[in-house]
């Protein structure tokens, strides 16, 4: 059971990420990012999508993250 609050579909996550959606989805897909699919789309925590950009951009910068 997830804690109650904000949750964000594909769309708005891309747009809190500043990524494609599709780029979302992937994440998704790869286990990047947690997200729970309810009713035929996917929801996730804001500060899991702040995380998956944050691990992301310190792979691209050369930085050896925890995964």
């Amino acid at each position: 059971m997830w804690p109650k609050g904000e949750y964000l579909n594909v769309r708005e996550a891309a747009q809190r990420a500043r990524r494609d959606p599709e780029t979302i989805r992937r994440w998704i897909w790869k286990g990047k990012l947690h997200a729970v699919k309810v009713g035929g789309q996917y929801l996730m925590a804001p500060s899991a999508v702040d995380d998956a950009v944050y691990f992301q951009e310190q792979r691209a910068a050369g930085i050896k993250v925890g995964e």
